[in-house]
């Protein structure tokens, strides 16, 4: 039978596999030929049961370096200074193979948390800016002129800076109504 023996290195430990396709072979009994099915093993270094079969031996092998066969094939390919079909493939398959080579997993995951914790914050933001905005535009002042003129410009400024004055204004509003009640409850 025709097979393949490929020991390997990874993370300082030595690997065997062995692959064999699918054939034809004599029959153990009678005459003729049957087919005989694809096989793999794949020999750990630390552990006494191999692993069998060939989906299996696919399987721990794309576990054990973290890439499949495409994948694998790719970074051969840029190994070998044929480049060339990794920057032609579209975009997102790219980002797929260099996310895969460089592990960027773990950052794509905190990218898209903190942008949900972003869109939060500014709706959270924003909501209190309408409350805030609500509140500015239920307040009233006298019939003085420039009052209603602070007022006024402070109702179409509700910046952070535009709060900060409106709170200033409500406290001059504040402290001229209680000299205004103090001087008409002593007269």
């Amino acid at each position: 039978p025709t097979f393949v023996k490929m020991e390997f290195e990874y993370r300082n430990k030595k690997y065997v596999i062995e692959r064999n396709p699918e054939y034809e072979r004599p029959k153990i009994h009678g005459e003729g030929t049957t087919t005989q099915s694809a096989n793999a093993t794949l020999i750990y270094p630390d552990k006494d049961t191999p692993v069998t079969g060939s989906s299996n031996v696919t399987v721990a092998i794309n576990e054990l370096i973290g890439l499949d066969y495409e994948q694998f094939t790719q970074i051969a390919m840029i190994a070998q200074n044929d480049f060339l079909k990794l920057l032609l493939a579209d975009t997102d398959e790219r980002r797929k193979i260099f996310s895969k080579i460089f592990n960027t997993y773990p950052y794509e995951k905190l990218q898209l948390k903190l942008g949900d914790e972003a869109k939060r914050l500014r709706r959270l933001v924003d909501d209190q800016n309408k409350s805030i905005s609500q509140y500015i535009d239920g307040i009233r002042c006298g019939d003085s002129f420039v009052a209603r003129q602070q007022l006024e410009a402070i109702k179409n400024n509700k910046t952070e800076n535009g709060i900060e004055n409106t709170i200033d204004f409500i406290e001059e509003l504040i402290n001229n109504d209680q000299d205004l009640l103090k001087v008409l409850t002593k007269g």
